[in-house]
This record gives structure tokens, sequence and C-alpha cells, in this order.
């Protein structure tokens, strides 16, 4: 199995485009697994939650504190998981 990290800096108008780019890469080949860490220090984890609704739904993992206003896991139930203490 070979790992790839990369790195990219992507306008807002794009990400949604990317990331089902790669959801459907990763449908159409199960046996590859992806993580992903947002970086957008200006937008709260709800913000990037609403632009990671891509079909099939990803599963959503919220680390650290909430930024901003709301919290997604009250929005999307079905796609947030809390990280395990």
């Amino acid at each position: 199995m070979i790992k790839i990290v990369v790195i990219a800096e992507v306008p807002d108008e794009l990400f949604k485009s990317l990331m089902q780019h790669i959801r459907n890469f990763d449908i159409a080949n199960p046996g590859c697994k992806f993580q992903m860490i947002v970086n957008a220090p200006d937008k709260s984890t709800m913000d990037i939650t609403q632009m990671l609704e891509i079909q099939p739904p990803l599963t959503i993992t919220v680390e650290g504190q909430e930024r901003g206003g709301g919290h997604p896991e009250k929005h999307w139930p079905h796609l947030v998981k809390k990280p395990k203490s």
C-alpha cells in the first residue's frame, strides 16, 4: 500500500468539485482509504461541513473547537461523528 500526502490550495468555488472527484474515486476503488484534513481558519466547522455535502455522503470527524457559529452535528447528524476520547 502506498501513502500519498497532497497539500492543495483550492479556491472556495472549486473545493466541492475536488471533494466530489475524490469521493467518486473512493467509491470506484473500495480498497482505497482517504483521510483529509481541511484547514480554513476563516470558516467555521459548519461552513466546511456544508461545503462537504457531496454524494454519497462523507463521514466527517470534527476535531478541536468549533470556530465561528453553528454546530454541524445539529444540522447533519448523519454526517458528523465525534472522535473517540
